[in-house]
């Protein structure tokens, strides 16, 4: 189970946890993240790469164990791509015991797990289909960032017919939080790992540079 599942779980498990006035660029959120997460998560790319993607903000979560922002993109020639970037934590022991409760699953305790549960999780789909979507080829690539990091390149055919959807997911761990970053391409099946690596070359430069 991911990281962003596990934190669904938890706010709707309606754990306590300390609330401060924090900002975004939608306004106060009411809750403090904790232990090094961003505290505006549309502020960790900045504008002049934005710009140059004609991003447009889609989305964004503020939670003590994790943060988000999302965009709609243009990128490698497509439109409306969506980029997603985000950090979050371990979950706390308290909190990691009830989600194991609630789901049946091993919660990742430290930050060396939840950075290998990630990477897992990249090279999946996500989650189960009655359909005819599945992973037909993915491909990882070591990347020189943070404590440990990685590209993971997963190409999904969603059963609408060729060419497949190619999933790029950045991971970096720095210390006890796992950053991500996640795009997804709809119209181009000729994408390597190198050639990812070098397509998010910016935004992987002003989140984890």
């Amino acid at each position: 189970m991911t990281a962003a599942a596990l934190v669904t779980l938890v706010v709707a498990g309606s754990l306590t946890w300390t609330v401060v006035h924090s900002f975004s660029p939608f306004g106060s959120v009411g809750v403090n993240p904790a232990r090094g997460l961003p505290d505006d998560p549309c502020a960790v790319v900045g504008e002049e790469v934005l710009d140059d993607l004609d991003a447009e903000p889609s989305y964004w979560d503020v939670s003590e164990y994790a943060t988000g922002c999302g965009w709609r993109t243009l990128l490698n020639g497509e439109e409306e791509v969506p980029l997603h970037v985000g950090h979050s934590v371990p979950l706390a022991g308290p909190d990691a015991e009830l989600v194991e409760e609630m789901t049946g699953e091993d919660v990742p305790r430290d930050a060396e797990e939840l950075y290998e549960d990630e990477v897992e999780s990249a090279g999946e789909f996500g989650y189960e289909s009655e359909g005819s979507t599945e992973v037909v080829d993915t491909e990882e690539k070591d990347l020189d960032l943070g404590d440990e990091s990685a590209l993971v390149l997963a190409d999904i055919d969603y059963g609408y017919g060729p060419p497949p959807t190619q999933r790029v997911t950045v991971l970096v761990r720095e210390g006890d939080v796992v950053g991500t970053i996640r795009v997804s391409l709809a119209s181009s099946d000729d994408l390597d790992a190198d050639g990812a690596e070098e397509l998010l070359a910016d935004v992987v430069a002003d989140v984890f540079g």
